[in-house]
């Protein structure tokens, strides 16, 4: 299982304002690519796709600690 240490992102998009007005705010995202993380706790850097026609200002945070934990398997009874 995975435990996130923050589940949000503050992103400052810049561009010009018709274009930034267009941006549905439901429509972003932002990720962390824990496909190669073992257990334990690693910070992992945050993924975002920029909307066309816009530059990422600032992200926070740049890193989200992730803590990964074994689930054991039950044995057979």
């Amino acid at each position: 299982s995975y435990q996130l240490a923050s589940t949000t992102v503050l992103v400052t998009l810049g561009g010009n304002l018709p274009t930034l007005g267009a941006i549905d705010g439901a429509t972003l995202r932002a990720t962390l690519d824990v496909t190669s993380l073992g257990p334990g706790t690693q910070d992992v850097t945050v993924v975002f796709t920029l909307p066309p026609g816009t530059a990422l200002l600032s992200i926070a945070p740049a890193s989200v600690a992730v803590t990964v934990t074994v689930i054991p398997t039950p044995s057979p009874t």
